[in-house]
Formats: structure tokens, sequence, C-alpha cells
């Protein structure tokens, strides 16, 4: 969240919106990292 705020990818002007997209893009990068941690966890030592 910090990263997009601080690169200004932000929507200042409608509040309600800059939450939604804040919130989107948070959850849709922890579930590409957890996509990525699974696919090289062969063992599944990360649950």
């Amino acid at each position: 969240m910090h990263a997009l705020r601080a690169s200004h990818l932000e929507l200042s002007r409608w509040p309600l919106l800059d939450i939604v997209w804040i919130f989107s893009a948070a959850l849709l990068g922890s579930l590409l990292l957890s996509g990525l941690v699974q696919r090289i966890d062969s063992r599944r030592l990360v649950s």
C-alpha cells in the first residue's frame, strides 16, 4: 500500500474509489506472491 501511495498511484479526488483501488491492488499483489511461493516451495514447507 505504501508503494502505491508513494508512487502517487492514488485517486485522491474520489476517496471511496481510492479505497477500493488500494484494497484491490494489495489483494492482487498478495495473491500473486502466494502463487509464486507455492510454485517455488515444492516440499510444502510454507503452508
